[in-house]
């Protein structure tokens, strides 16, 4: 049985996951679905000088990161803010697996 790595079980635990790519500079990054990419948004993340920098994901209902890098204060929270914005666009999406996954999170208010 294969060991999953901190970013595959990551992604395994989570009901909502995305990847997040940046520049080694932390200062552009976007958080992507896990995914394969099509090679012509490989080339633009290329020449942005994108590289893996973690996953971020909601686990039982908290956020959880895995990270490739460390993150200062200010890119945590730009991050957090991202992932805030794409969860937004999960739910104007038509996505209705989203909504089931979204839906079976357990309710930390009753723990």
């Amino acid at each position: 049985m294969k060991t999953l790595d901190k970013f595959e079980q990551l992604a395994s635990d989570s009901t909502l996951t995305a990847v997040i790519l940046g520049n080694p500079a932390l200062t552009d990054f976007e958080l992507i679905a896990p995914a394969p990419l099509p090679p012509e948004t490989q080339a633009k993340f290329h020449a942005r000088n994108f590289g893996f920098i973690g996953v971020v994901g909601v686990v039982e209902g908290r956020f959880r990161t895995a990270l490739a890098v460390p993150l200062d204060d200010a890119t945590a929270e730009a991050l957090a803010a991202a992932f805030v914005q794409y969860v937004v666009a999960k739910l104007n999406t038509k996505d209705v697996t989203w909504f089931e996954n979204l839906w079976a999170l357990p309710d930390s208010r009753e723990n």
